[in-house]
């Protein structure tokens, strides 16, 4: 009987260490993302509040301004189409709402009102007659993180 536990406490060690290495046999475990990613939709034409709980800031990721596909924002105005597909510049749209997610003080924003419209993100002629949507990729980050990166602590 004492030689059974002793090899069922080995067995359980053997298998403590193996998950402490943090891998399977199919290789490593994937970290759990520090932010957990939101994402949200605005149609042109509309806009929606992306926000944090209190203590924390938003932070962007992505963002897309255009048409990529006809399902998204079916419903479009008679004068633009949803059959036509239109890219715009991903770069310039991602430091637009960067920007706009810094407040007067320059400190990140806890909510921000993405506008769907040209007047926000800019007029881009090939999307001239397309229904255009935006997709926002964002999380929350807690605010004291900012500040521990900075003093390293």
């Amino acid at each position: 009987m004492k030689v059974e536990v002793q090899i069922l406490i080995f067995v359980f060690a053997c298998v403590c260490l193996y998950f402490a290495r943090a891998t399977t046999p199919w290789g490593p475990v994937k970290e759990k993302p520090k932010h957990k990613p939101n994402a949200t939709l605005v149609c042109e034409g509309e806009t929606k509040w992306i926000n944090c709980k209190i203590g924390y800031h938003l932070k962007i990721h992505d963002v897309f301004w255009g048409r990529n596909d006809k399902t998204t924002c079916p419903t479009a105005p008679p004068s633009l189409q949803t059959d036509k597909m239109c890219k715009t510049n991903a770069a310039k749209n991602l430091k637009k709402v960067r920007d706009a997610c810094i407040d007067e003080e320059g400190k990140p924003r806890r909510f921000f009102e993405i506008p769907g419209s040209v007047k926000f993100f800019g007029f881009y002629p090939n999307c001239q007659e397309v229904f255009k949507y935006a997709k926002v990729k964002f999380s929350c980050v807690r605010d004291d993180e900012k500040s521990k990166k900075k003093t390293g602590k």
